[in-house]
């Protein structure tokens, strides 16, 4: 498997996936595979969905990434809420973050309507699983409890399936 580490901020890579990430919010919450069932059928304006406005967006990694997606989602009047393990108040202010907290995943999981796991975020939970002993600078991470492991288990299984028939979302 090829690894590489592109710089994010800056390289257009950031900008990328945070557009990429509120394109499949947005199809998500318009129903939009629905939708195209119902024009197909010649049925306007059905199924209605819902609009990101007002919504809740919890961004679990707060890197280059979740910085951007943050930054992007201020013109969609949503409340963002995230974990971050270098969360500081500056971050919070400087990205409009309503509760930015370094561990408590709980808290996330209970109040977001949308939550966006950023690479960063999977990798550490990754080595944690499959690899043993956490890097030191990631010391103060919270482990999750079960209810977080079986959101986590639910994310990673959409992923998985996915990953293994697109079509899902294309059609």
């Amino acid at each position: 498997i090829m690894v590489a580490n592109i710089p994010s901020l800056g390289s257009g890579n950031a900008e990328s996936v945070a557009e990429l990430a509120i394109l499949h919010m947005m199809l998500l919450t318009r129903n939009y595979n629905k939708s195209q069932e119902f024009l197909q059928d010649r049925r306007l304006g059905q199924p209605s969905g819902t609009t990101l406005c007002g919504k809740t967006i919890g961004i679990l990694g707060v890197g280059n990434i979740g910085r951007t997606l943050a930054k992007r989602l201020k013109g969609f009047n949503v409340k963002l809420i995230g974990v971050e393990l270098y969360a500081t108040d500056e971050l919070k202010q400087e990205y409009g973050f309503e509760w930015l907290d370094k561990s408590d995943l709980g808290y996330l999981f209970e109040n977001a309507d949308i939550v966006v796991v950023t690479a960063g975020y999977i990798l550490w939970m990754l080595q944690r699983v499959f690899y043993g002993p956490v890097l030191e600078k990631y010391n103060g991470t919270a482990d999750a409890d079960i209810l977080e492991r079986v959101y986590m288990f639910a994310f990673v299984a959409v992923i998985m399936l996915v990953g293994i028939y697109p079509a899902i979302l294309t059609n």
